[in-house]
């Protein structure tokens, strides 16, 4: 099958979130496309498109930027925050955000963990064509990072449901926020998805019902 040609992509987006994603890929060295190949690679479309998309900026959220080119060069201009990234063709400004966000609330809220932790989740693919190899090791390499430890004795207390949940020990989120929080997690990590994982359901699980009481 003919492999789809990369091109540029400019995604408006706030500046918060640009913050994040920025931040996400200079801790992980690497690019911002390559971690969005990653969710797409890992995620189904279904479970990409139910995401909440983080969308564009507010209209006061703008940036300042320096023109470097043509008549007007060294004046500022005010724009919407960006992200620029190299992907495949055929993906949308709100697909892209979607699948950077599941990176960066995965990065936030778990530990990292070694990369022979990783599931086999590629296994199929190593007779592949050397450069197929080559890809799929970054992407493995990436991916491994982030997934989060499940706690060895169990999610026995409040603090440790917390963590589950990505939420500050000093914080406590309304139930609304558990409750969303506990959807996103579930359908990432329930057994029937690409990163499915019955222990890491289990203590979801668990810490919702520390949570939800």
């Amino acid at each position: 099958m003919k492999q789809k040609r990369k091109r540029s992509y400019t995604i408006p987006c706030s500046s918060k979130f640009e913050l994040s994603v920025t931040t996400l890929a200079k801790s992980e060295k690497t690019s911002v496309g390559e971690i969005a190949r990653v969710v797409f690679f890992l995620f189904s479309p279904e479970t990409i498109e139910a995401w909440e998309d983080p969308g564009d900026p507010a209209k006061h959220d703008r940036e300042t930027v320096q023109i470097k080119t043509g008549s007007n060069s060294g004046k500022t201009m005010r724009r919407k925050p960006r992200i620029q990234l190299r992907l495949p063709d055929g993906y949308t400004s709100g697909q892209i955000r979607k699948a950077l966000d599941i990176a960066i609330k995965l990065k936030d809220r778990h530990k990292f963990i070694a990369s022979n932790a990783m599931p086999a989740l590629f296994s199929e693919f190593w007779e592949k064509p050397e450069t197929i190899q080559k890809e799929l090791k970054t992407l493995k390499r990436v991916v491994s990072k982030l997934l989060f430890t499940p706690i060895e004795d169990g999610v026995k207390t409040r603090d440790d449901a917390l963590y589950i949940f990505g939420f500050s020990s000093k914080n406590t989120p309304p139930q609304i926020s558990v409750s969303r929080r506990y959807k996103e997690l579930a359908s990432i990590y329930h057994p029937d998805t690409a990163l499915g994982s019955h222990s890491r359901m289990t203590q979801i699980n668990q810490a919702y019902q520390i949570l939800k009481n």
